[in-house]
């Protein structure tokens, strides 16, 4: 009986190290549903075409939520590139638009998919101009990066 208990004591003290060990190591937590993401040229084009000459898109949604950001050059003055975040979570709707002063338009190149709707929310997207600058997009804040 004695060498039994010894035993159970054993495999029990073999599990509670295993299980502190893993406990350690939590699998990332993702913050909502991974979102559907569509990139290119045939994206929908949101901001009407009197804002935007539209060269490309990038768009996330998880059902419930969208971010979107379009690219191109102002209608009014083609010189000046133009960058268009749009936000759409229910009934709430927000365009943010970014102006690249004598840039030409701007491309977005594409992006790894996002892990999750927050993700999403503040990717990073780079982007080339006519003119051959390159430059980043924070969605989450708007702030740009310009090099060249």
């Amino acid at each position: 009986m004695r060498g039994r208990n010894w035993v159970v004591a054993s495999v029990l003290i073999v599990g509670v190290i295993a299980a502190a060990r893993l406990a350690g190591h939590p699998k990332p937590r993702r913050s909502g549903p991974r979102p559907v993401v569509a990139f290119g040229a045939r994206v929908e084009q949101i901001p009407s075409t009197a804002i935007l000459r539209f060269t490309n898109g990038w768009v996330a949604s998880s059902g419930l939520k969208l971010v979107g950001v379009y690219a191109g050059a102002q209608s009014i003055h083609p010189a000046n590139g133009l960058l268009v975040i749009a936000r759409f979570s229910g009934a709430h709707q927000r365009l943010q638009s970014i102006v690249l002063h004598g840039t030409g338009a701007a491309t977005l190149l594409k992006p790894s998919p996002p892990p999750d709707e927050d993700a999403a929310a503040h990717e990073m997207l780079r982007f080339v101009t006519a003119n051959g600058a390159t430059g980043s997009l924070r969605v989450g804040t708007g702030k740009v990066s310009l090099h060249g």
